[in-house]
């Protein structure tokens, strides 16, 4: 994935946070029209077991 040389976005996200579920349809869109471009990495903050490494949050 890094080695193709695209820019990679990471999406950090819940099923429980509203602003993430809501955001859902731009990701979406995104990655249909810059699949050639972008790299699209999406991660579910509940079931990722490192995501204790980059501190991450989910709004309440």
């Amino acid at each position: 994935m890094i080695t193709s040389g695209k820019p990679v976005f990471v999406e950090f996200f819940s099923n429980s946070c509203t602003a993430c579920l809501a955001s859902q349809p731009i990701v979406q869109s995104l990655e249909s029209e810059m699949d050639d471009d972008v790299q699209i990495l999406k991660l579910n903050v509940q079931t990722q077991s490192q995501d204790s490494w980059f501190a991450i949050t989910v709004p309440t």
